[in-house]
């Protein structure tokens, strides 16, 4: 994950209830992103759409 005003990549684990946030390398010159990924049986790409973007809102 990326952050404004700062210059480390930061990763951001979760299984169940489980879950741990570190801070990665640095950036340099690299374009910045961040990306969610999500693995699991039977998951509804709808349905997590709809609510991570109630989080945006």
């Amino acid at each position: 994950m990326s952050f404004e005003n700062t210059a480390d990549q930061f990763i951001f684990h979760a299984v169940r209830g489980s879950f741990m946030f570190e801070v990665g390398k640095e950036w340099k010159d690299e374009t910045r992103f961040s990306k969610l990924v999500f693995i699991g049986k039977d998951i509804s790409r709808t349905e997590l759409e709809t609510n991570l973007k109630q989080l945006l809102a």
